[in-house]
């Protein structure tokens, strides 16, 4: 790729970059779930890492995290330690890998450039991937380097690598999955793409390329198994089994599901053109597949990746975190589809294809403006009046504890109720307070597992309205700051 296109590359992610700006600080947008995740999980995800760095010990058996995502509280490390344990420094490291890995990858194989520039616009301004890109959590970077796990065996395959085209992928792939084991499913992508290309087209470099990732693919899980899951099997069986009970329907009821998930998702008015735009482009694909030329393996990985997502259809609830991995694929493919076939494709198609990139460019701008004038600060704001007591070395329990605990030093304790820590908290950890959601039943629970009466037994309770939620913090009077 020459200089002048880097730079013009560079130049629009550092715009894309800027606009993430003006929500680095702020609380999650109120529409991007119905669900506590975005709220919780970004302090979630990085409570263990930030007690290590202030307490020198890493929590194991706190919460699900460590378990299922070896690495990615990792991440956040070395930023941590050099900056602050700062919300806006834990997001700057999820966007900035993002942002980063997408330029370097695009950048490398000059073919990609022309697709690269509209999937700015459409896939990393879509409302659901904009918001999830700064928020620090593994779903979007973790498919953002599957996209790149594609570039990278497209590229190797375009030089006659099939060794390379087999391994460098599957070792993304791989990371990906220590980032979060909800993403093993992938491990199935590069041999079916190279499979199923070695059937059709008959032509070596593929079976090559599917044996090396056949094989590359068993010694990585390989090693996951024998050096992680094994040591840690009863937790790990104990976790695993939380994360799939009863979250799947069964056979009888998956076309139903399948019918409220598409009316639910698929067709909701921010996706609708998405959708839409995936369609056409998939008619258009199957008309005119043959003529297309540049796509190596990205169209077909784009399709294959979205039929391994597809089991995501029988779960009885599909969060937003979840139904993202949907909207890569189909936005990419879309796009990618139309710049390589356009010359090919006839007027109908090119005008149809067109007008949807162009809506759906000016949802993801009118989504945007929106988000801006929404935005609240809640969390911020309560955290700087938690760091304003100066509370030195105490301890904060409760499932929102560590979302309202940036930048000091108190050691959060996760509450998964029926999991971690749902018992005996106080006794065990003696927390300064508590922070949940304010619900009669979750009080109730709450007590009874903890011989404790939290509207009696706390010197002071406060409610907080972030998001949808009313967050009660329950300062408790035997363990004054």
């Amino acid at each position: 790729m020459s200089a002048n296109k880097k730079i013009l590359l560079l130049f629009l992610i550092f715009i894309v970059f800027l606009l993430h700006f003006p929500f680095l600080n702020a609380d999650p947008d109120i529409n991007i779930s119905t669900s506590m995740g975005p709220f919780t999980d970004e302090g979630l995800y990085t409570s263990n890492v930030r007690n290590l760095i202030h307490q020198g010990s890493y929590d194991f058996e706190l919460s699900d995290v460590p378990v299922k995502s070896p690495v990615f509280p990792f991440l956040f490390y070395i930023p941590f330690v050099l900056a602050g344990t700062k919300l806006i420094v834990a997001r700057l490291t999820v966007l900035l890998l993002i942002l980063t890995l997408y330029f370097f990858t695009v950048s490398k194989d000059k073919k990609l450039f022309l697709p690269a520039i509209p999937v700015l616009p459409a896939v990393f301004l879509q409302y659901h991937i904009f918001h999830f890109s700064h928020f620090a959590m593994s779903e979007a970077l973790a498919y953002f380097l599957t996209i790149i796990s594609v570039f990278t065996g497209n590229y190797f395959i375009s030089k006659n690598s099939p060794l390379k085209a087999g391994v460098f992928p599957s070792l993304i792939i791989f990371f990906i999955i220590l980032l979060k084991f909800n993403f093993i499913y992938l491990i199935l992508l590069f041999p079916s793409v190279y499979f199923i290309l070695w059937i059709i087209k008959k032509e070596k470099k593929y079976r090559t390329a599917f044996k090396y990732a056949i094989l590359s693919t068993f010694i990585f899980i390989a090693i996951y198994f024998l050096f992680w899951v094994l040591p840690h099997k009863e937790l790990f069986i104990s976790v695993i089994s939380s994360q799939t009970d009863n979250k799947f329907v069964s056979l009888k009821q998956l076309p139903g599901n399948i019918y409220i998930l598409l009316n639910g998702v698929f067709f909701h008015k921010k996706l609708l053109p998405v959708t839409v735009f995936f369609v056409v482009s998939f008619i258009a694909f199957v008309f005119y597949r043959k003529k297309i030329k540049d796509s190596g393996i990205i169209i077909p990985s784009l399709i294959v990746w979205l039929i391994l997502e597809s089991h995501k259809l029988s779960m009885s609830y599909l969060p937003t975190r979840y139904f993202i991995g949907f909207i890569f694929p189909l936005l990419i493919f879309s796009v990618f589809f139309t710049v390589y076939a356009f010359k090919e494709i006839n007027l109908f198609f090119k005008s149809v294809l067109i007008g949807l990139f162009t809506v759906i460019f000016f949802n993801n701008v009118s989504d945007y403006i929106s988000s801006v004038k929404s935005r609240t600060y809640e969390i911020s704001k309560i955290n700087k009046e938690i760091n304003s007591l100066n509370i030195q070395n105490k301890t904060a329990a409760g499932n929102w504890a560590s979302t309202l605990c940036w930048d000091n030093n108190l050691r959060t304790i996760p509450i998964i109720d029926g999991e971690f820590n749902d018992t005996n908290v106080i006794g065990l950890y003696k927390p300064s307070f508590i922070a949940f959601v304010f619900d009669k039943n979750k009080i109730e629970h709450f007590n009874k597992n903890n011989h404790i009466n939290l509207l009696k037994d706390s010197r002071k309770i406060e409610k907080h309205k972030i998001g949808r939620f009313t967050v009660g913090i329950f300062w408790l009077k035997t363990n004054k700051n």
